[in-house]
This record gives structure tokens, sequence and C-alpha cells, in this order.
């Protein structure tokens, strides 16, 4: 029972936390590569208002929400509860955690359904801070279509 997406650009997942402490207990993991966005983002930003960053905070206010109306439990996290889901490198990286107590059998029809929601509203929330108009897919790419999807972009953008 474990859920993720990931690529360059960022990375999703939902798995089972495996402390014995509690039953029921799933981690909820997400990030972004600020790096990689940068040819998008740079200098189009005031300082600390970093569309992809604000994004994510965004996105993941709204994730909570739906954990919650499933009637599941949430708990902050401290520190990177994911920081295996990718390699270390020079790159700076945004990441937000939290833990969710709900029963499987409850979570686990929703999972690939509310990375789905993240990923594709959070390119929502980034274009539409930015001003930029462009089409976010309807459906879910793999995480590779959806890299190639933000490469053509940042090709795009990053001249203008």
């Amino acid at each position: 029972m474990f859920f993720e997406y990931k690529n360059q650009f960022l990375y999703f997942v939902i798995r089972p936390e495996l402390s014995d402490s509690v039953d029921n207990n799933f981690i909820y993991c997400s990030s972004v590569n600020i790096t990689r966005f940068l040819p998008l983002t740079k200098g189009r930003h005031r300082i600390g208002q970093n569309p992809v960053e604000k994004g994510l905070q965004s996105v993941n206010n709204e994730v909570r929400s739906l954990f919650l109306a499933i009637g599941a439990v949430l708990k902050m996290a401290k520190g990177n509860l994911c920081s295996d889901i990718r390699k270390l490198t020079e790159e700076i990286w945004y990441t937000e955690s939290f833990f969710i107590n709900c029963p499987p059998e409850t979570i686990i029809f929703r999972m690939e359904g509310v990375i789905s929601y993240a990923v594709l509203n959070l390119f929502k929330k980034i274009f539409l801070a930015m001003m930029i108009d462009e089409k976010v897919p309807d459906v879910l790419p793999s995480p590779k279509e959806l890299e190639d999807y933000i490469n053509k972009i940042l090709q795009k953008y990053q001249s203008i």
C-alpha cells in the first residue's frame, strides 16, 4: 500500500509509516525542485514569493482538506520523512510532509486520486501566479511525460 509519483522536478508520495507505535498511520510527502524551475521563475517574483514553493504549500492545504473530509486525523511532521525518495544533490528542494491516521481501506482507494489532484493543481497554481497561459493536462501523465511537458514550458519561457 504505497503510491509514489516522482521525476526530476517534483515528487508526491503516500506510504505507510513504519513505526510500531500507531496503527493506520501513513506519511504524505511532497517536494518541488526549486533549482530546476529557475528558468521559469527566476526574476519573475518577489523575494520569498516563489510561485513553485507557494503553489506546493497551497496544494498541500487542499490535500489536507481532502483527507480531513474522509475522517482522517492529520499531524504535522518535523523534518523530511521522505529523504530517501531522492538522491542528495546540490539542487534546492522545497519539501513538506505530514502524517495521516486513517484506516487502510479508507485511504487506499484515494491515493492515486489525491496525488493526481495535487500534481495537476500545482501547475494550475504556478501558471496562475506567473500569469502564464498554458494548458494543464486533464489527466495525470506519467512522471516522464510530465517531465517532458515541463521541459518544453521551461524552454518556451526561459528567454522571455
